[in-house]
């Protein structure tokens, strides 16, 4: 079939526009009785039809109660004179109310999405027949995006066992300068030569301070 192709159109162009014009002159419920014959009549055969998109013949005359013949019409002639660029962008949901006769033909949008050349030429499209139709911007409001991120804990670093400083005092306290180790022994020196001295003349000194004894000859001592 030649429905996808430039000649589609042009081979039934006064037939196709005999019956919009048809369509464009009923009223809404003429309309809707017009396709309920039409559902009862072909129901099931093989055509360009999808008919598993309503569950039967009032499901799809709420529909068409809800738009007005010119709309019905302008829709189908957009499909019908150039299917091949106008089959897709249709916009995602159409919504109607049968009690209330309202109808809106929504575009759904994620975040980040973006809408096509062929979605926005149906857009404005629709809104010229007089069909509302426009753009849902959905955003997400699931327990990820409220959730808060925890707090990232602080990394603390263990310190280093270094050893600790010491004051100049305590390190000549542990190292003392060569002068002073020199001075040191030669105070010992002549400590060393006094106590000699001391011994030869018979007195020595006691280890504890301003405490003497007297050492004794062998013959102040009476050996038995």
């Amino acid at each position: 079939m030649d429905l996808d192709t430039d000649d589609f159109y042009a081979n039934r162009k006064a037939l196709i526009d005999s019956r919009l014009d048809s369509i464009s002159s009923m009223s809404s419920d003429e309309v809707a009785e017009e396709a309920r014959a039409c559902w009862q009549r072909r129901h099931g055969v093989v055509s360009v039809v999808n008919w598993d998109l309503f569950v039967d013949a009032e499901y799809l005359c709420g529909l068409l109660r809800c738009l007005t013949g010119p709309q019905v019409a302008g829709v189908c002639r957009r499909l019908l004179a150039d299917h091949r660029h106008t089959r897709s962008g249709f916009p995602d949901l159409t919504l109607w109310d049968p009690e209330s006769r309202r109808c809106e033909i929504v575009e759904v949008k994620g975040p980040g999405d973006r809408l096509s050349n062929k979605q926005i030429l149906w857009i404005r499209y629709l809104n010229k027949l007089g069909v509302k139709a426009f753009v849902c911007h959905v955003e997400a409001v699931g327990a990820k995006k409220l959730l808060i991120s925890p707090q990232k804990k602080e990394k603390v670093t263990p310190k280093k066992n270094t050893p600790e400083k010491r004051s100049s005092t305590e390190k000549m306290q542990a190292s003392p300068s060569p002068k002073r180790a020199r001075r040191k022994r030669r105070n010992s020196d002549e400590e060393a030569s006094v106590s000699k001295r001391r011994l030869s003349a018979g007195v020595s000194f006691g280890p504890r301070a301003g405490r003497t004894s007297t050492l004794l000859n062998d013959s102040d001592c009476d050996f038995q």
